[in-house]
């Protein structure tokens, strides 16, 4: 680590956190935020597809690190499809440790002064032929992946070295804050030292036009690249990024096959990115004090259209009126 990425972790220290996942909840409804980051009224419950998701990430990080480490006949021999059932199954039982608190609502701490912890299951609920296919379309995903010619395709150790897998970006920004995030994947190319940032997403099929085009995504990469770029001295111009979609299922009845394996590759120039950091700028003067602390002040707008589909946004809004939350869609207008 070099002297200057010491002093930028540094910065970071006594600064509140910001992530990804809170931006992009503002940045598709700022009333959907508020209910759940100012108001805490958010109910996360575990579900298979976030199960399935975590066991694809950590099945095919290990067998890449095997792969950059040791070679192509330790990763041919690497059991992946075994790690993705360990992590699935531990994901669907919902294991998590959770601080303790007294009948006061005051952590019960230890006799050094630390909090103490207790693990609680919350368990998926899944008939067992969904389960079954879930476990099936996983095995599915990580042969593909790591299949002879598509290691070759997408991983090819003779252009790249492994440059970091859930690499941590963590960098000050603004009022008191520091953007956190994990880089599922980034490769080095030997010969000319770029970086390229790849996200691995699960999805039930291929990405549309729509989605490709969703600048709620698209953001997601623009900031890890402004960032990695701030945090490990790498000139924007150097990094490259792109989303690699594994797919559930494929399409039936078409000309050609379709490959599980879909490389996403959004627009992502500096202008992009400048406007990226703007948008991230906008959400912070927004959402919080130059404290860190959250605005109560601020007008949080609802936003149930995306483009011209009507309540799009809420479908699966927990805080939808339709799905018992006491958000009424209406639209915020501006007076």
């Amino acid at each position: 680590m070099s002297e200057e990425q010491k002093k930028i972790i540094l910065d970071t220290e006594g600064r509140k956190r910001i992530s990804y996942s809170q931006f992009s909840q503002w940045f598709k409804c700022p009333q959907s935020w508020k209910y759940a980051y100012l108001d805490g009224l958010s109910k996360y419950e575990n579900n298979v597809h976030c199960a399935f998701g975590t066991a694809i990430h950590e099945s095919i990080q290990d067998w890449l690190t095997v792969l950059f480490t040791e070679g192509g006949l330790a990763a041919d021999s690497f059991d992946a499809v075994s790690v993705f059932d360990r992590v699935f199954e531990k994901e669907m039982k919902g294991e998590k440790k959770v601080s303790i608190k007294d009948e006061n609502g005051d952590y019960v701490l230890d006799s050094e002064g630390n909090k103490t912890y207790e693990t609680k299951s919350e368990p998926v609920e899944i008939e067992e032929d969904e389960l079954k296919t879930f476990v099936e379309h996983g095995h599915t995903i990580i042969e593909c992946v790591t299949e002879y010619g598509n290691r070759r395709k997408h991983f090819p150790t003779e252009k790249y070295e492994l440059a970091g897998i859930e690499t941590p970006i963590n960098i000050p920004v603004m009022n008191n804050l520091a953007f956190i995030g994990y880089l599922d994947i980034v490769l080095k190319e030997k010969a000319t030292g770029k970086i390229k940032i790849v996200d691995l997403k699960t999805a039930t099929r291929m990405w549309n036009k729509y989605q490709q085009a969703d600048m709620g995504k698209i953001l997601q990469l623009l900031f890890y690249k402004a960032f990695y770029s701030k945090q490990f001295g790498v000139p924007v111009n150097k990094i490259d990024v792109e989303f690699m979609i594994l797919k559930r299922t494929l399409l039936e009845g078409v000309s050609f096959p379709e490959n599980r394996i879909q490389k996403v590759i959004p627009p992502a120039g500096k202008v992009m990115v400048d406007e990226a950091v703007s948008t991230l700028v906008e959400f912070i003067e927004n959402c919080f004090t130059d404290e860190g602390n959250h605005n109560k002040e601020a007008v949080y707008r609802k936003n149930p259209h995306k483009g011209k589909t009507r309540y799009s946004n809420c479908k699966y809004c927990e805080f939808s009126c339709k799905n018992g939350g006491p958000c009424d869609r209406k639209e915020t207008k501006d007076e």
